[in-house]
């Protein structure tokens, strides 16, 4: 489960390609004058293109079945080396090259000053203009690969005759070919699929991630500032200050085909700065780059990861551009108990883009940009997708696929029947004591495009049946689209609605009454009603980054044991409700994927709107009225200092008066869990509004203090800080419709908690104190509370 949980997290940030390891020739190359080592050098086998580089030790290691009989060894700024191949077959084998030094011309160096530094004042002032995301109309071909495996290296040390692609399986394959147009002057960002395929194990098979292979989908944009991965920032070794977080060193000059190449070294000034690794060949003539690689530094104290490298290559496409050729990305995570990074159990993800076909402007397609067709797999591609789907047919796979299938969807599939969601089996409450229910629907295997749902429950409490039954179709449309209708009678608490569920737009529900809700509780959950509602709906994607769902309901909510209505005193037996709304959602560059009618929101740099109207009519014996809704949601995240802060807004009013139950009741948490979109030191039904705003904040450090003290930092924990607030009134006149509870009043004063904790805890947990600031005193809420969270979080 947690490689599961694992693999999905860091497909949802990007995707990945092969990189393969191990061989039969193995040597280290070094500078004859000085015996040091020489990082980065080329070595292939003459007369093809296949070959390696050396590690930043100089060493290298290469496997293939090619009959040749030398090697070819270079490397900027030296001479290039032929060697016999029966000379490698000692590990401890050294190659030595010799140096040939270029002159620098047209470089203006200060006395004393880094030779480095002026050729990267000359970078930085070109940087707007080398940036190939800056162009406003371009035309490209990509063709980008994904592979995840699991190395079982460790487990097989002691097997002589295994190589290193025995040691590994597959998880997760995909490769995807497109023809890409992009004009920023008309914000037009086309994709024409030409060719694209898949596999993985169980649920990954499917698991397809809708944004990650257009043309500007690189994660890393060197010529920016700062880069954000895995929730931090990280300064460009560029970027305009650059000489602030980085030591630079001009390690050669030479020329490529005609131009001067510079290649310049750099690392972090400061061990705990979050700063790249790595070095880069830089164009004297554009002053752009040739090639980047860098490595991110284990004191970047990320979740599971060991390792991560990013290799970018650039072409000239005319006499003054340098385009994107081949970007490439690959993490080395460890998932195994325990969390110690010894090489056993580890997750390799590789991902590789190659841009080919490239034409600027109105140009037709540039004739020095590199060619490619469509490659056939290759012997380790055919091996990956032969193991894929060997594993898929083996039975304890597939009963592993169902238990992820279950975890991750909330059904457990069985056959042609889905059960679930499994979280509603069984749960209990004051009202209706033990509650057991049985839900199913019927699953992708029945029908791919439309299921039948149906649940049935009992409480041994109030003795009471439970009862519902849904129906959902996706017709075949251009655009993503969803028909239902719904019917339930259910407990639900009194005053919920379904506004929390759209800044939890991935959960199956708003978890206020279910099993994990039943076993955390810190008091029994009374303030509940039978609601019997019939619901049709439509959902429809408009545009990319534009849905919109309409929605009727009619609605009736009973009087509750505990909570009873009444109106002056006299008991009023229901409430009934008739209403439609509007919701329209807006995103940019979202990446999302769809399992089977749900779609999955994997995120975003940008905001995420939710707008919402609602128009009803409400009757009780004694009165009736129309009222109208307004409700926005706002959730966004920005990367500030070391840490990220993610935020959510609401706000909306209320026109027209309305029994208690349709107010906008502030949602609470009754349970330990920490929950970031409810009030933790409120209790449900205790404040509501007509014209309110909630702000929800979160900053995560990211260990920047911890990290510091010498003996706290081994522990790997990370800080974290949060605040929520609500500020509203609440008009008299909705008494007049209906008494309300004692327990429930309007806000006198803004609503205030706030917390701190510590999170990375076992890599899964998360413990925040939260104190309500004011106001100081809610019946039966605690002031201050201890919380606790699971997530899976890099």
């Amino acid at each position: 489960m947690r490689l599961l949980l694992i693999t999905l997290a860091a497909l949802a940030f990007m995707s990945f390609d092969d990189k393969t390891h191990g061989g039969d020739i193995a040597g280290t190359v070094k500078h004859e004058a000085t015996k040091q080592p020489i990082p980065y050098a080329n070595i292939h086998f003459r007369g093809t293109t296949i070959g390696t580089r050396t590690d930043d030790k100089g060493r290298f290691y290469i496997k293939s079945k090619v009959k040749k009989d030398s090697l070819a060894v270079s490397a900027i700024g030296y001479k290039t080396v032929v060697v016999p191949v029966a000379a490698l077959t000692d590990p401890s084998y050294i190659i030595y090259l010799q140096e040939e030094t270029y002159a620098l011309n047209e470089i203006v160096v200060r006395p004393g000053e880094n030779p480095a530094h002026p050729i990267l004042r000359r970078i930085i002032a070109s940087r707007k203009k080398n940036d190939p995301t800056s162009i406003s109309q371009y035309r490209c071909q990509t063709n980008t690969k994904i592979a995840v495996q699991v190395d079982k290296r460790r487990d097989l040390q002691n097997d002589t005759t295994a190589s290193a692609n025995d040691k590994r399986l597959p998880i997760y394959y995909s490769e995807k070919r497109a023809n890409n147009i992009i004009d920023h002057t008309t914000g037009l960002e086309k994709q024409e699929v030409i060719y694209q395929k898949q596999n993985g194990l169980g649920i990954l098979a499917d698991f397809h991630v809708d944004g990650y292979e257009s043309a500007m989908s690189a994660e890393v944009n060197f010529y920016q500032n700062k880069i954000d991965l895995f929730g931090k920032t990280f300064y460009s070794p560029i970027g305009d200050n650059g000489l602030s977080y980085y030591k630079y060193y001009l390690k050669d000059s030479a020329l490529i085909n005609g131009n001067m190449v510079y290649t310049i070294e750099f690392k972090p000034k400061v061990k705990k700065d979050l700063a790249f690794k790595g070095f880069m060949l830089v164009d004297k003539q554009t002053w752009a780059l040739r090639k980047i690689e860098t490595a991110l530094p284990k004191s970047a104290n990320i979740n599971y990861l060991t390792d991560f490298e990013i290799k970018y290559e650039f072409a000239p496409v005319n006499d003054t551009l340098l385009f994107f050729r081949k970007n490439s990305v690959a993490a080395e995570l460890y998932y195994h108990k325990g969390g110690k990074v010894d090489g056993k159990h580890k997750l390799l993800i590789n991902k590789t883009t190659h841009y080919s076909s490239v034409a600027i402007g109105n140009d037709t397609i540039a004739s020095n940009a590199p060619k490619e067709v469509q490659p056939a797999l290759s012997i380790e591609e055919l091996r990956v997708n032969h193991e894929l789907d060997s594993l898929n047919n083996l039975w304890w796979m597939r009963g592993i696929d169902k238990i992820t299938t279950t975890a991750i969807t909330g059904y457990f599939p069985l056959g042609k029947l889905d059960l679930g969601p499994y979280l509603e089996y069984v749960k209990h409450n004051k009202v209706e004591g033990l509650r057991l229910t049985l839900a199913a629907r019927t699953g992708e295997s029945f029908h791919p495009r439309y299921s039948l749902s149906g649940k049935l429950g009992y409480g041994f409490r109030d003795k009471e049946w439970k009862y519902g039954a849904g129906f959902a179709y996706k017709p075949s449309c251009e655009h993503r689209t969803l028909l239902g209708i719904d019917y339930e009678k259910d407990m639900t608490i009194i005053g919920s609605n379904d506004n929390l569920m759209l800044l939890r737009e991935n959960s199956l529900h708003a978890g206020e009454d279910n099993l994990i809700a039943s076993l955390a509780s810190r008091r029994r959950n009374d303030r509940l009603s039978i609601s019997k509602t019939l619901s049709v709906w439509g959902e429809r994607e408009v545009a990319k980054g534009v849905a919109s769902r309409v929605k009727v309901d009619f609605q009736t909510i009973s009087s509750g044991e505990f909570i009873p209505f009444s109106y002056n005193g006299t008991p009023v037996d229901k409430i009934s409700n008739s209403s439609i709304s509007l919701q329209t959602r807006l995103s940019f560059k979202e990446k999302t994927t769809d399992k089977f009618l749900r779609r999955y929101y994997l995120g975003t740099r940008y905001p995420i709107i939710n707008m919402v109207v609602t128009g009803g009519h409400y009757s009780t014996p004694q009165s009736k009225g129309e009222y109208l809704k307004l409700h926005l949601a706002y959730k966004h995240y920005v990367n500030v200092g070391l840490g990220k802060l993610q935020y959510a807004l609401e706000a909306g009013v209320i026109a027209g008066s309305v029994p208690f139950p349709l107010l906008e009741v502030h949602r609470g948490n009754e349970t330990y869990g920490y929950s970031r979109y409810r009030f933790n030191t409120l209790n449900n039904l205790q404040l509501a509004s007509d014209r309110y705003a909630s702000l929800f904040m979160e900053y995560h450090l990211n260990g920047a203090i911890i990290n510091r003290l010498p003996l706290l930092r081994e522990l790997n924990l990370r800080e974290v800080v949060s605040a929520k607030m609500i500020t509203g009134s609440l008009s008299s006149k909705h008494r007049e419709v209906l008494d309300f509870p004692v327990m429930l009043h309007g806000l006198k004063q803004p609503f205030l908690e706030v917390g701190g904790g510590f999170e990375n805890i076992l890599n899964f947990f998360r413990i925040e104190g939260v104190y309500r600031v004011s106001p100081h005193k809610l019946q039966h809420a605690p002031r201050f509370e201890i919380k606790a969270r699971f997530q899976v979080d890099f």
